[in-house]
């Protein structure tokens, strides 16, 4: 069974201690100059007082800022296979 605080999929939502509401928009891969591949997210995030932030970073980056969260709604997806997933130049 996926655990989606370490592997998060679009359609996930969280409430972090802080109060922000992070949910999962897409996953992507992003490529840098030398090729290797970083399997990022694209998280909306919504601050306490209503702020939104689309943020698009690494999954780890995302998982240490989520880390100690709740899940809110899980996704129905469950293929967490990055084979398939875009590639984006970085």
């Amino acid at each position: 069974m996926r655990n989606p605080l370490s592997d998060p999929l679009p359609g996930d939502i969280f409430i972090a201690p802080n109060g922000h509401v992070y949910e999962i928009q897409e996953r992507f891969v992003s490529v840098d100059e030398s090729g290797k591949e970083t399997p990022s997210l694209q998280a909306k995030r919504i601050k306490e007082k209503g702020e939104i932030e689309i943020m698009r970073t690494s999954v780890s980056v995302l998982c240490a800022k989520m880390r100690g969260s709740t899940i809110s709604q899980q996704s129905k997806e469950t293929d967490i296979s990055w084979k398939m997933v875009k590639r984006v130049q970085g």
